[in-house]
């Protein structure tokens, strides 16, 4: 309300009659303005709830349409049971990881008992009168069941599989198997030096085996490796058959589904050849359950990251540009990973268990392997898993050099063409792989000949230089300097409205 007596201003100089009369016009003029003043107000004050009402009902109305894709839509239905499936192995599996450290000496103890009565059973091992100790049956089948359980061996078979998709499948899908499958081998590598579990063969010497690993077992490293370059190389193949925009709906589907049954029959076939591992005395259950578990947290990871891994790993190895700025980025990283992986070491035992050694003695005597240094057994040779690092800097100079010399000719999606081409290029690159072979065969007499021993080298440094210049050679000099000189590369000319596009985007396209 507004104060009568704040307008009754009488004059002196006037008649109170008439100052009266003015003073009440003037008052009334005011409480008239004041009143549409008030008014207008009001209206504005409505006016604008009006506004928040319509913009809440609005965006109400926009969640209701978002919940309702999300609750109808097909592919949506199917993404929300797939993330329920995840949370809830998830959950499974870290109560599993609970309860493994729980129970992991009496689990021990009941599974030496039982492989050791299953492989009498099967007569896969016999007690020697002489020794007292079981050799293995001598059979080359198990040999070969055996042969990928050994870090050098399954590093060589993994480098020539995806050096193969490399050249003769996708070179981009090749790329984030080479950065995502030696980063899972150095993580691996170092669970096991932090879990430092044995061998079966190593804990009694009734167990006996074809193959002598001188690394940790805990987790399994051989099951982690099989089943993540499998099931990522298909789920990248699965990746871009949906991203591809020249097939049809139904096309995709069919190509699907094929993918899909691929995975369903490789895991049956693989479930099999785990168990002809388990009877060589090489994994316990609990190695390979908890090996399996590691798989499927990095691979999930893997997955769900899939766009943001294309993105960076386009930046750092085909966009020249922003590899060359990486490379001293790299250089730093390297260093804290061997520098990480050093602490994990120190935190273990130097050398093997004591009661381990003779067992693993037996081993080699039986399979007419040299004992090279005690250093070499456990996880002293765990840590050796990290040379795969020398690996992944050479494949990142390599493929920083083979973009940079096919960007400067113009040359677009090289790893294309015939079959014929494909073919030819995946069986050079295999050719090439022979040397490697060669010196992983003979690395126990290189590691004792007096030339290795005068200089100081050991087997870390000669296979962190090894694999460093395998890599650089197959994903760096091979591709510039054989493949097209030989024509063996499909070589497709810029079109000059694609010259605005980066050599990083129509990778990506591809």
């Amino acid at each position: 309300m507004i104060d009568k007596s704040e307008y009754l201003n009488i004059s002196q100089n006037k008649n109170p009659f008439e100052q009266e009369d003015e003073n009440e016009v003037l008052y009334t003029k005011t409480v008239s303005r004041a009143n549409i003043l008030k008014q207008n107000v009001e209206t504005i004050i409505v006016s604008e709830r009006k506004k928040e009402e319509q913009e809440q009902e609005k965006i109400m109305n926009q969640i209701i349409e978002i919940e309702d894709f999300i609750e109808h839509n097909p592919q949506m239905v199917i993404y929300r049971q797939g993330m329920k499936k995840k949370i809830f192995l998830f959950s499974i599996f870290i109560l599993i990881l609970i309860a493994e450290r729980i129970l992991y000496t009496s689990l021990l103890d009941e599974e030496q008992t039982l492989i050791q009565n299953v492989q009498k059973e099967l007569d896969l091992s016999i007690t020697s009168s002489e020794q007292n100790y079981a050799q293995f049956s001598d059979n080359y089948l198990w040999k070969i069941v055996s042969f990928g359980v050994g870090f050098h061996d399954s590093f060589l078979l993994s480098t020539q599989f995806i050096a193969t998709v490399y050249v003769s499948v996708s070179d981009f899908v090749g790329i984030k198997l080479i950065f995502t499958t030696l980063l899972g081998f150095y993580f691996i590598g170092v669970l096991q030096m932090l879990y430092n579990g044995p061998l079966p063969f190593w804990t009694s010497d009734q167990i006996s085996s074809p193959l002598c690993v001188q690394t940790n077992a805990h987790p399994s490293r051989f099951v982690f490796t099989v089943l993540y370059i499998s099931y990522y190389f298909l789920f990248c193949l699965r990746f871009r058959v949906e991203r591809n925009k020249r097939k049809s709906d139904s096309e995709k589907w069919n190509l699907y589904k094929k993918i899909r049954i691929i995975q369903i029959a490789l895991g049956i076939l693989l479930v099999p050849y785990f168990f002809f591992v388990y009877l060589s005395g090489l994994q316990f259950i609990i190695n390979v359950a908890l090996g399996f578990i590691m798989f499927y947290f990095y691979y999930t990871v893997m997955c769900q990251s899939n766009l943001f891994i294309s993105e960076t790993l386009a930046k750092v190895s085909i966009n020249t540009e922003q590899a060359k700025r990486n490379i001293f980025n790299w250089f730093i990283i390297f260093i804290v990973m061997i520098f990480a992986a050093y602490i994990v070491l120190l935190g273990t035992n130097a050398y093997v268990d004591i009661n381990w050694i003779g067992n693993y003695l037996n081993c080699t005597q039986n399979n007419s392997n040299f004992f090279l240094n005690s250093q070499l057994v456990g996880p002293q040779h765990t840590f050796s898993i990290i040379t795969v690092l020398g690996g992944l800097s050479g494949a990142i100079f390599g493929l920083n050099h083979t973009y940079n010399h096919l960007k400067q000719n113009c040359v677009k999606t090289w790893y294309k063409g015939t079959i014929l081409k494909r073919f030819l290029r995946g069986l050079i690159v295999n050719i090439f792989m022979i040397p490697s072979w060669v010196l992983n065969y003979y690395q126990n007499e290189l590691l004792n000949s007096d030339f290795v021993i005068n200089f100081g080298f050991n087997e870390f440094i000669i296979d962190i230089m090894h694999y460093f210049f395998l890599y650089l050679l197959l994903f760096g000099f091979i591709p510039v300097y054989l493949y097209q000189p030989f024509k063996l590369v499909y070589i497709k000319k810029q079109k000059q409205k694609d010259k605005s596009m980066t050599f990083l985007q129509q990778s990506m396209q591809d």
